[in-house]
């Protein structure tokens, strides 16, 4: 990822035996959002760009060099991880104003979502139906 004329950054390559960032090639060019964060998996390079309000996704094909926008089932902000970097499962965790962080599968390779294994819903009882019943109050507050 470089800075260099491009404040919203653009993504470069170059041989890593013999760098050469005077002559690196730009393989994605600097957008309208900010490149926020890019995660390597298997086949792709994951984009992650910040919109000033949410983030937005997109996927780099390392064969082909083509550049797929990936829709995710909520708009918000977003963090994506890809623990193996052998398969194009990723891990994405979103979250809103109106949205609890919930974490979705992602595989790279079909761009299908799923709520994830590791994703557990929560749910708070109602404090006072969990309190035995000698334990409320029963009675008028003394002034």
């Amino acid at each position: 990822m470089s800075h260099t004329d491009a404040p919203k950054y653009k993504v470069v390559r170059t041989r890593v035996k013999h760098p050469d960032w005077a002559h690196a090639e730009t393989v994605v060019t600097e957008g309208p959002d900010s490149i926020q964060a890019l995660v390597k998996c298997k086949h792709y390079l994951i984009i992650v760009y910040n919109t000033g309000v949410a983030r937005r996704l997109a996927k780099y094909d390392l064969a082909t060099g083509q550049i797929t926008e990936i829709r995710p089932p909520v708009s918000g902000n977003l963090v994506v991880e890809c623990p193996d970097w052998r398969t194009d499962r990723c891990l994405i965790y979103m979250a809103s104003w109106t949205l609890l962080v919930t974490i979705y599968d992602f595989d790279a390779r079909k761009n299908t979502f799923a709520k994830s294994t590791f994703n557990s819903d929560v749910s708070y009882p109602d404090s006072r139906a969990s309190l035995p019943k000698k334990s409320r109050f029963q009675g008028t507050m003394a002034q």
